[in-house]
């Protein structure tokens, strides 16, 4: 079976969510979805193969053609149920409000302090001005790039990246969707919201 979606025009999530609706109502078979920005067909390939599926992306004159190859019952009927250990919500390059010099030193001491737990969370987010942590120049890159190596899962807000004009300065960690966090902060038993 073979399906499109046309999600050109539609600003994010709404690209992942018709995706995975589309994905959801369909048996296997290929689906191709049409975005106009580089960022949703990232964030939709991200979301795909998060379900098991196949992904390849086509760039089309500037727009995106990505083929999703489903074979079958995928991984997100075994994801969606599935929970994650702590996640950490970062929105901010300061740790907590009132001195920005203090809160940037607070951050760093507190990202630091992350890498020396036995357990480390298995996802940070970042967000708003959070994302200027994960973009170059950023004093806590190899701090982070540690907790990546370790197996914690940076996960980055595309629409934030764009409207600070970070996009293309992202150092550490994967650019995601709004759909992508919520998802990510529900099934998480903790969150860590800094």
């Amino acid at each position: 079976m073979e399906r499109q979606v046309d999600c050109r025009g539609l600003v994010c999530p709404k690209p992942v969510i018709e995706t995975r609706s589309a994905l959801q109502s369909m048996g296997e078979g290929t689906l191709e979805v049409l975005v106009d920005k580089e960022i949703s067909a990232k964030n939709i390939s991200r979301m795909a193969a998060r379900m098991g599926c196949a992904v390849a992306v086509e760039e089309r004159d500037g727009e995106y053609a990505v083929r999703i190859e489903k074979a079958g019952e995928t991984a997100a009927e075994e994801s969606a149920d599935a929970q994650v250990a702590t996640t950490v919500f970062i929105s901010s390059k300061q740790f907590g409000r009132g001195y920005d010099e203090l809160g940037e030193m607070l951050m760093k001491s507190f990202l630091y302090s992350l890498t020396q737990m036995p357990d480390p969370p298995s996802a940070v987010i970042f967000a708003n001005g959070g994302v200027e942590l994960v973009a170059d120049g950023s004093e806590v890159l190899e701090t982070l790039q540690e907790l990546a190596d370790r197996g914690v899962e940076i996960i980055v807000c595309g629409t934030c990246l764009d409207h600070l004009k970070l996009a293309d300065k992202l150092a550490v960690g994967e650019v995601s969707n709004m759909q992508e966090i919520v998802e990510t902060l529900a099934a998480s038993p903790k969150v860590i919201a800094v």
